[in-house]
């Protein structure tokens, strides 16, 4: 079974610490996977869930465990051409 973690989130909504690098961080070093809400705008990568409010470098989105859900199209785009493990939805 996998466990995982909701936007970083271990323990319940938390919407100052969801999708925080930090918070994903801190659920993959406990041993959860965690889904994470990702978009790049203006060329620039970003975490958020309504909006980009977390700016990361690419390099990020490379750490094990990452259930990447493409909120824009631009990011859809840029995950295509990784062997990253992403999702999109409408």
């Amino acid at each position: 079974m996998k466990l995982i973690a909701h936007r970083g989130l271990m323990f319940g909504s938390d919407k100052t610490n969801e999708n925080a690098p930090y918070q994903i961080e801190s659920a993959l070093d406990k041993g959860f996977d965690a889904e994470v809400d990702f978009r790049i705008v203006n060329d620039k990568f970003f975490l958020g869930h309504d909006e980009p409010t977390y700016e990361i470098d690419p390099e990020f989105l490379h750490k094990k465990g990452l259930w990447i859900h493409a909120k824009n199209w631009e990011a859809l785009e840029w995950l295509s051409d990784t062997q990253l493990h992403y999702f999109w939805h409408q």
